[in-house]
């Protein structure tokens, strides 16, 4: 068989960062974060995922809320909508949060900091950890594959997570060394009482 052959040139990491900053948007202007039924983009093909598409193959829908296609289809761009589109009041019903809006928001600084008001003693850090713990609920699964490899590799809790980028990200950003993750390690380390660190490249 062919290999599957996906449009998209992201990885899973800008994926989560997108629906991160959709779920901002809506939480900023009183809207309900809905998936896209005709929107297929989280590099799953359905005949491996018992027929569902994109984010749903591995985990928990993050709304009980549908769009027909025919709405899904009316909806407003966020990037032709500009800073309008991130208004609690008037503007349309539905706005459209796709790869260009993501683009738009970031270049522009949209919603990069944003924190609801009752979260502003936390600070944006936590929002974004809070919003991605929320997204991110694994489908039993792919709990039961996550358990199964804990067991094999020895996981011990608390352990930190380091993800260490040298290859393609260096087309966009700098690259630090090994060394300099050291310090903040150390530091992480003894305030969460952390032996382990889980360490990806």
């Amino acid at each position: 068989t062919e290999p599957n052959v996906f449009s998209q040139a992201f990885g899973f990491g800008a994926h989560a960062h997108m629906l991160s900053l959709a779920l901002s948007i809506a939480v900023a202007t009183n809207r309900t974060l809905v998936p896209d039924p005709t929107a297929d983009w989280w590099l799953v093909d359905r005949a491996e995922c018992d027929g569902r598409g994109g984010f749903d193959c591995f985990f928990e829908a993050f709304s009980d809320c549908h769009l027909s296609e025919e709405a899904a289809a009316r909806a407003v761009p966020l990037m032709t909508l500009g800073a309008q589109g991130l208004g609690t009041e008037g503007g349309p019903d539905s706005v459209r949060m796709d790869w260009e809006a993501q683009t738009y928001a970031i270049k522009f600084g949209l919603l990069r900091h944003f924190v609801p008001p009752f979260a502003m003693q936390y600070g944006a850090a936590w929002w974004r950890g809070q919003t991605l713990q929320f997204l991110m609920r694994p489908r039993e699964w792919l709990s039961e594959a996550l358990r199964d490899s804990h067991r094999r590799v020895g996981w011990q809790d608390p352990a930190i997570g380091l993800h260490i980028r040298h290859g393609d990200k260096l087309k966009e950003a700098s690259r630090l060394s090994v060394d300099h993750y050291l310090p903040v390690l150390l530091n992480l380390s003894q305030a969460i009482g952390a032996r382990a660190v889980f360490l990806s490249t």
